[in-house]
């Protein structure tokens, strides 16, 4: 399966939420070498800040394309042209990293960046100045999946990790989770009430908004795709042993990558081309007939000893026979030889 296709594949879930019992709109941005909105008909992000940014290929997701951005870098999202209102009920998802967690970090920001208010990432831990701090979430360096929703009617804000906790909780009764009339979000960059310095360089893989409260349900399905830093090891021959150490990602590597409970052993496998050669001092068979006992030898090659000359059951019992008429024969000639001399 493709790059491209396993990641639309994974985004289906995400997209699957344009449509349930109510009509949502949503925009949703999967970052597969592009800015652009994933329906089509979305407007494209827009980039902002001194910094800049790249697509590329991450290892912790098996390769997957991501956005990766320099401090004072960030992204824009123009809502009138998405046909988002967030003054009424919403939420966004990320699925992001940033590399340096330490103080506050800038998430998102509700107020075209005159305003310190936002969604933070504060010292590891999920943050809304200046009305609460969550849980730690956030490690520096790794992917982390971050859901809020803001209901427009009891004015709850909150946030939620990929199994659906509840992170981050405070009531918004001054707006401040609501865009000012330019109607733009910005994401990981800072306003400049502050100097912009709550900036962090990180990636996304990523973003969606949409104009209803998700339920804690739906979040777990929406972050199934990838989620968690597992250890993967590779097993190209289908054998059972690994050829080395482990790789990580957040994402399903395919068949050739086996969990560590999927593996017959830990020793490494010198030939990871070969099912029939796997680690030395373990049995192969080397084809020839005339060797047993065959080994993989220190060189990884598939080594059997001659084949005994020891006879077996048969073959003693005709050794046997064989002595036997020889004795017997022995004897009768000594017997005729004896009487011939009496006579």
């Amino acid at each position: 399966m493709s790059r491209k296709l396993l990641k639309s594949v994974i985004f289906f879930s995400l997209f699957s939420f344009y449509y349930s019992s109510t009509f949502s709109q949503s925009a949703v941005y999967s970052f597969n070498g592009d800015l652009t909105e994933l329906s089509g008909t979305g407007p494209d992000l827009t980039t902002i800040g001194a910094g800049s940014g790249s697509f590329v290929a991450d290892p912790l997701l098996g390769g997957e394309t991501v956005y990766e951005f320099t401090t004072y870098h960030g992204l824009t999202l123009d809502l009138t042209a998405a046909g988002i209102d967030l003054s009424q009920d919403y939420s966004i998802q990320f699925f992001f990293r940033f590399d340096d967690i330490s103080g506050y970090t800038k998430i998102a920001d509700f107020k075209n960046l005159t305003s310190d208010e936002g969604l933070y990432n504060y010292d590891g831990s999920t943050n809304f100045w200046p009305h609460s701090t969550g849980s730690v979430e956030f490690v520096a360096g790794e992917y982390a999946y971050f859901a809020v929703t803001r209901n427009s009617t009891t004015k709850e804000f909150k946030g939620y990790n990929n199994l659906g906790t509840e992170v981050l909780s405070f009531t918004d009764t001054n707006d401040d989770a609501v865009p000012d009339g330019n109607n733009l979000i910005h994401f990981f960059i800072d306003d400049t009430t502050t100097g912009g310095d709550e900036t962090s360089a990180g990636a996304v893989y990523y973003i969606k908004v949409n104009d209803r409260v998700l339920e804690p349900n739906e979040i777990v399905t929406a972050s199934s795709g990838c989620g968690t830093l597992t250890e993967y090891y590779v097993d190209a021959d289908d054998d059972g042993y690994a050829n080395g150490s482990p790789v990580m990602s957040y994402c399903d590597l395919g068949a050739e990558y086996k969990l560590l409970g999927e593996l017959s052993g830990t020793e490494v496998d010198c030939n990871d081309g070969d099912p029939n050669l796997t680690f030395e001092g373990a049995s192969c068979d080397d084809g020839d007939a005339g060797t047993s006992g065959d080994v993989v030898d220190g060189t990884c090659a598939c080594v059997g000893l001659p084949a005994s000359s020891v006879p077996t059951l048969s073959q003693w019992g005709l050794i046997i026979l064989s002595f036997l008429i020889l004795i017997f024969a022995v004897q009768g000639i000594r017997q005729s030889y004896f009487t011939l001399r009496e006579v």
